[in-house]
């Protein structure tokens, strides 16, 4: 999950730090409400990258299976809760699991 970090500098500016401060660049929100978004989205993209899934999400989330299919595929599954990929016909639907781990 940590690698989820490990970018070109460019592509950390573009695709990471940007559009992590965007939000509060334009709110100018409280210093708790910034740790908090911080936090989240630092949480958000190692639980997306972990490659483990957690029982207590598993009802609310295909991930890391979803965004396990974009490191695959590398033209699928973009967003994070995939509304813009069904929009945009970039979703691919992860492999159903068996409780064992294997396909069905």
């Amino acid at each position: 999950a940590l690698a989820a970090f490990y970018a070109h500098p460019l592509e950390a500016l573009i695709g990471n730090l940007i559009p992590m401060l965007i939000g509060p660049l334009l709110v100018c929100p409280h210093v708790v409400t910034l740790w908090v978004w911080t936090v989240v989205g630092v949480l958000g993209t190692q639980l997306h990258h972990c490659g483990y899934q957690f029982p207590i999400l598993s009802a609310m989330s295909e991930q890391p299976a979803f965004h396990d299919l974009h490191h695959e595929k590398f033209v699928y599954n973009f967003g994070l809760l995939g509304i813009c990929d069904r929009l945009f016909g970039t979703y691919l639907a992860p492999p159903v699991l068996a409780r064992t781990g294997s396909k069905k």
